[in-house]
């Protein structure tokens, strides 16, 4: 039984794992500078 339920645990943490970096993936990556990187734009430079 106990080994159920260990199975069990390492498939969810790792579906969780999984999905959390698919959508990690997905977010778009937020700037480290606080305009938008425009290319006209001195500040990005």
């Amino acid at each position: 039984m106990i080994q159920n339920i260990i199975v069990v645990l390492i498939v969810a943490l790792t579906l969780f794992y999984v999905g959390y970096s698919v959508f990690k993936s997905l977010k778009p990556q937020k700037s480290k500078h606080g305009c938008g990187g425009c290319s006209g734009c001195g500040v990005s430079k």
